[in-house]
């Protein structure tokens, strides 16, 4: 009897790699029946889930605020029609000009309030429709996210990669290579997030230029060193893609920082230089300006009877000269005038009849307005109340919203500010979340300086007490109903302000300031226990004088063995003998460094050390080596294991225990 077999003949193009692996060193196959099921491996799913991780953490580290079209930026200026032709038919020319002819960076420059950002604005979303816009970011001194250099270059990156796929995917290769790549040096984020992108996809020399547009480079960081640092990558990176279809839109004013770059290599050599000045006839463009806009306000044509020649060409002209080629005088102008609170005929003869001028001052038109401008706010007092927190504030200014200022200043916030629609961006009565913005910084200067507001100036040191004083008032109120202040803000905002403030101004703050009443209104240890209280020890040591210091220290050490009791009432028995313990100081240094963790911890060390110190007793041990060794450990590292930290709990605790053997017997 025989047997036949049927032959498979499998052609070495239908096994792929993998099955291939399963004959290797076979010969003489001879398959009968059955079925193979070959699983490859999902790659695509694998590098898709990379590239969506690599997404999400590029969307993390962006400005959202800094792009051209971004809602935080609300309505931003631009340019009038018909305005501002001239420099913009100059900056079209040098973009688009041909290859040989143009530079890798064009520098628009220009004082205070000469419409930069508005050309910017403009810019942008003419490029923007034409789909040569690469990216923009706009600086902003008092907006966290826009104000410093850490989310510059991915934020570049983001808009660089949307309109192209090849970008996309070297640059989300770079992520998922690197995830730490956007805690590296911003001269490392600019080379491989954009730099290195656009140099890989080898744009024809041929095609029209892309823009990367940075508007307010003097606005970015709180002096110098940034700006320098910022124009130092942006001039390596213009020196590497010259020969790419690249041109860098820079807008600033003329600070000496900015002007020394611009001046000295390489940027010297790869920019060319718009200054916004009389040579493009800003005095035409503000007349158009004005004339078109009061001639459109149409709400208080419902209303009120102009005369037949309002303004007049008189009027006009008078304007247009004091705004010195300044178009922020001119939108000031608008705003006033145009108030809907108000006679638009009767605001503008009050502008028309102000005094000021003088070659002393440049910005005497513009402060002789602003002083306008206050002479009618009602409540003028609360107004500088609140210019001060804005101005003194700047370094929490992200929390200054409509909401944090009225529960801050006792009062409707909204309604205070109603007559200061030109010179601040309000937002609408029903918005309590939105931060509260001044137009623009010249005013800042104006209210900061005696010679130029007089009866409005703002004292910086008075300002820094009075504002000591709210953030203290408000720790002492906590918890507010419907407020989103916190105990660990307000105390932060409270010990800046002490600092800022005269020696003499903090002592008597913190003579008021009592931490035992605070204290009562912690319902978690974490937010007795932690850097917050250690600020008040702190001001209290360089400034308050040691009974200011005893008294803390009293009072801080009263509430913990309080807290104690309340979370483990077993150690009742000893409650007596901790407040007779002598030499607190040591242990309340240690206190103030204990967050909510570290608390249960040591509280757990003394139910149990305490246990078995009651059965079997303990070793003596040297109290002030003890406390000697936890104080330097603490000192060196804020974490460590979690077996060290056992250790330093168990250290303090016999420490407790010693002491408090001691003294019951």
């Amino acid at each position: 009897m025989s047997t036949h077999h049927q032959s498979l003949d499998i052609p070495p193009t239908s096994v792929s790699s993998s099955s291939s692996r399963l004959f290797s060193n076979a010969s003489n196959i001879a398959i009968t029946g059955g079925q193979f099921t070959t699983v490859e491996p999902n790659m695509h799913g694998h590098s898709s889930d990379l590239q969506r991780y690599g997404l999400e953490l590029l969307l993390k580290n962006i400005s959202h605020g800094a792009l051209y079209d971004a809602a935080e930026r609300g309505d931003p200026p631009r340019c009038h029609p018909g305005t501002r032709t001239a420099v913009l038919q100059q900056i079209m020319e040098w973009i688009k000009a041909p290859e040989h002819l143009r530079k890798v960076v064009i520098w628009l420059y220009g004082p205070a309030g000469c419409g930069k950002t508005s050309i910017a604005q403009t810019i942008a979303e003419m490029f923007a429709k034409e789909g040569l816009l690469g990216a923009s970011f706009f600086f902003g001194r008092a907006i966290v996210g826009r104000n410093d250099l850490s989310q510059f270059a991915a934020t570049l990156a983001y808009q660089l990669m949307q309109p192209s796929p090849e970008i996309k995917e070297i640059l989300l290769r770079t992520i998922e290579d690197d995830p730490l790549i956007f805690s590296r040096s911003l001269e490392v984020q600019m080379q491989l997030l954009v730099v290195e992108p656009l140099k890989s996809i080898q744009l024809p020399v041929s095609s029209p230029p892309r823009v990367i547009l940075i508007d307010g480079v003097d606005e970015c960081g709180p002096d110098g060193e940034a700006q320098t640092r910022l124009l130092n990558v942006l001039g390596v990176a213009a020196a590497s893609l010259q020969h790419i279809p690249i041109i860098f839109l820079i807008t600033s004013r003329p600070e000496a920082p900015v002007r020394f770059k611009f001046n000295t290599e390489p940027l010297q050599d790869l920019a060319q230089s718009i200054i916004l000045n009389d040579y493009y006839r800003p005095d035409d463009d503000i007349r158009l300006y004005l004339k078109e806009n009061f001639a459109n306000n149409t709400f208080h044509q419902q209303y009120i009877k102009f005369p037949s020649e309002w303004p007049s060409d008189d009027a006009i002209e008078q304007l247009v000269a004091k705004s010195s080629g300044q178009f922020i005088v001119a939108a000031t102008v608008v705003k006033f005038v145009n108030s809907p609170r108000h006679n638009p005929v009767d605001r503008l003869s009050a502008i028309l009849g102000m005094t000021g001028g003088g070659s002393e001052n440049p910005f005497a038109t513009l402060d002789a307005m602003y002083s306008i401008i206050l002479s009618e706010v009602h409540d003028i007092q609360r107004v500088l109340q609140v210019m001060t927190l804005l101005i003194l504030g700047t370094n929490y200014s992200d929390i200054l919203t409509t909401g944090v200022i009225s529960h801050l200043l006792h009062c409707n916030i909204l309604e205070v500010l109603i007559d200061m629609h030109s010179l601040l961006l309000v937002p609408p009565t029903h918005d309590s979340e939105s931060v509260l913005l001044i137009h623009h910084l010249q005013l800042c200067d104006f209210l900061m300086d005696q010679s130029r507001s007089r009866q409005y100036f703002i004292d910086v040191n008075k300002g820094h007490t009075f504002l000591c004083q709210c953030w203290l008032d408000v720790i002492l109120q906590l918890p507010l109903p419907k407020s989103p202040l916190n105990l660990q803000m307000c105390i932060q905002q409270f010990a800046f302000h002490c600092e800022e403030s005269s020696n003499a101004n903090i002592a008597n703050q913190l003579e008021t300031f009592s931490l035992l009443t605070a204290s009562e209104k912690i319902d978690n240890p974490k937010d007795l226990y932690g850097d917050q209280w250690g600020i008040f020890f702190k001001i209290a040591e360089k400034h308050g004088g040691p009974d200011v210091l005893l008294r803390f220290e009293d009072e801080l050490y009263m509430f913990f063995i309080s807290r104690l009791h309340a979370y483990t009432p077993s150690l009742q028995p000893l409650i007596p003998a901790l407040f007779c313990l002598p030499n607190r100081q040591e242990l309340v240094v240690l206190l103030i460094r204990l967050d909510a963790v570290e608390f249960d911890g040591l509280r757990s060390s003394l139910l149990m050390l305490y246990d078995s110190h009651a059965q079997e007793g303990l070793e003596k041990e040297d109290s002030q080596y003890f406390f000697h060794n936890l104080f330097m450990q603490r000192q060196s590292s804020a974490r460590n294991s979690e077996i060290d930290l056992q250790k330093s709990y168990e250290a303090l605790a016999k420490v407790f225990i010693e002491r408090l053997w001691s003294t019951l017997q």
